[in-house]
């Protein structure tokens, strides 16, 4: 059984890659809600997991998840319990302290960018937005490293522009994560602010921002470099796209929308990390 799970979730990476994510994850989960001690049994919380990863990326709906998985029932249940407890979000997050500290990930650029998605149904943030064919469509906000990992995400209503959450996320990323001075924060000219320039100086940073201009100097950084670093915020993105739940969204609440992006975030950051012996370093007691 396990075996043609793990021929499902094929996308994630090798079989070892696969087992040793579902294993981590489901560890995490079961200390954390503990294992049914009453009622009829129900599935294992390693089959849920691999039901949420399986209706992510291939948009399915709850119903129409492969019967290895278990019954779909149970595990939009679990998924559920698990979002209201912020459980993929914590662990991304305690997954990024530990490649941090042990020096696998290094935070010497912060690229920000904002970019829209669909949603098929109203929920408290989506709104019809004209760039989006009228569409209901939120607004997701990411911070990422050189490498394009994720730092930091929030969703916003759709017509939020992306200057609005720019000095908290910096903000947050800084502090969070410990950012040492001397690291510079890309972004595109749509950020082109006097305000947003000081606000990165004072937190330690250079700002290197696109400015609003014309001609030959048309979004270029600092007047002397052209934007080298857009190329990687949109290639996150592209990676969030290719799974079709997060890019056409037919959750409602937007806690449960920000934990399915969380979720996605953990298979990221393991899959671009495994060959540096990051699931070694993830395993067990870890994190």
């Amino acid at each position: 059984m396990k075996k043609e799970i793990i021929r499902q979730l094929n996308f994630i990476g090798s079989e070892k890659e696969v087992k040793q994510f579902l294993k981590i994850l489901s560890t995490k989960a079961i200390k954390l809600i503990g294992k049914q001690t009453t009622g009829r049994p129900r599935i294992s919380i390693y089959k849920a997991i691999a039901g949420m990863i399986y209706y992510t990326k291939t948009g399915c709906t709850w119903r129409c998840l492969p019967i290895v998985f278990g019954n779909y029932k149970t595990i939009y249940n679990r998924y559920l319990k698990l979002s209201n407890l912020k459980f993929f979000e914590s662990t991304w997050k305690k997954m990024l302290y530990k490649l941090i500290n042990e020096g696998i990930i290094k935070i010497k650029k912060v690229i920000e960018d904002g970019s829209l998605a669909s949603c098929a149904s109203k929920n408290g943030l989506a709104i019809n937005h004209p760039r989006n064919r009228n569409k209901l469509t939120i607004n997701r906000f990411i911070a990422t490293n050189e490498l394009g990992i994720p730092l930091n995400f929030r969703i916003m209503p759709g017509q939020t522009h992306d200057t609005v959450a720019f000095k908290s996320t910096t903000y947050e990323v800084v502090k969070e994560f410990q950012v040492k001075t001397g690291f510079s924060v890309h972004a595109d000219k749509g950020f082109d602010s006097s305000s947003n320039r000081k606000f990165v100086t004072q937190l330690g940073g250079v700002p290197e921002i696109a400015r609003r201009r014309i001609g030959r100097w048309k979004d270029c950084i600092n007047l002397n470099k052209k934007d080298e670093f857009r190329f990687v915020v949109e290639r996150t993105f592209g990676w969030i796209n290719s799974y079709k739940s997060l890019k056409n969204i037919f959750i409602k609440n937007p806690l449960q929308i920000k934990e399915m992006h969380c979720l996605f975030f953990n298979i990221l950051t393991l899959r671009n990390f495994s060959k540096n012996k990051s699931l070694y370093l993830l395993n067990g007691r870890a994190f």
